[in-house]
């Protein structure tokens, strides 16, 4: 919800452009690796990611700490893909851990929602991300879960 209105700017700036965002998409090969906290005041952490028409884009999402849950919503919100525990497709350490692996079908921005599977669970995670571009990251506090923003 936090950078829904950061997605829906940077999609308008773009359509006026007429173009799209600057810097190339990682290729499928290249992990990017982001290690954060949920807290009790910022239970959440988004990451807004650009994707390519027919590149896999994967998400893993790992914690010693708390029961992972991964969401990817589009740029109007709408949920896309969302994995609480995984499944033996993509290996990672512990059964609590996520992952998920989308291929759009058209270019566009998601934004990656990081959560505990109890809203009181905190602790350090990693979210690896492939064949995607980080644009931005950002914890959610509570009270910018509360109010939208």
């Amino acid at each position: 919800m936090l950078l829904r209105a950061r997605v829906i700017g940077l999609v308008l700036a773009t359509v006026i452009a007429g173009g799209w965002l600057p810097g190339p998409v990682l290729a499928q090969g290249d992990p990017i690796s982001i290690t954060a906290t949920l807290t009790a005041i910022a239970p959440e952490y988004e990451v807004l990611v650009r994707t390519l028409a027919g590149v896999p884009a994967t998400f893993m999402l790992t914690s010693l700490d708390f029961d992972a849950v991964l969401t990817l919503t589009d740029d109007v919100g709408q949920e896309v893909a969302a994995n609480d525990d995984h499944d033996s497709a993509i290996r990672l350490p512990n059964r609590t851990d996520a992952a998920l692996t989308v291929t759009p079908t058209a270019s566009m921005l998601l934004v990656v929602h990081v959560r505990s599977f109890r809203l009181a669970e905190a602790g350090s995670f990693t979210l690896t991300l492939q064949g995607v571009q980080v644009i931005e990251e950002n914890p959610v506090s509570l009270e910018q879960n509360a109010s939208g923003n």
